[in-house]
């Protein structure tokens, strides 16, 4: 699914600035600059929509993950 093209491209937003405001809030993350040699770890937005019995979407979960493998 498309979220940013999308017609939820708006909340999907919403819902990503939400969760960054959360992780700087609770200081689980923070931006630094790195030295020239050392590069940081990718990550990447991960994407839910929480339906009701009647499959219409009432909330976007949206989530930052480290992808630990690389």
């Amino acid at each position: 699914m498309r979220l940013f093209s999308s017609s939820h491209a708006d909340q999907c937003k919403k819902a990503m600035q939400k969760e960054y405001e959360s992780l700087i809030k609770y200081k689980t993350l923070s931006l630094v600059n790195l030295p020239s040699a050392k590069r940081g770890l990718p990550c990447k937005w991960v994407f839910k929509s929480k339906t009701n019995e009647k499959g219409d979407i009432v909330h976007f979960k949206v989530r930052l993950v480290i992808k630990g493998c690389a």
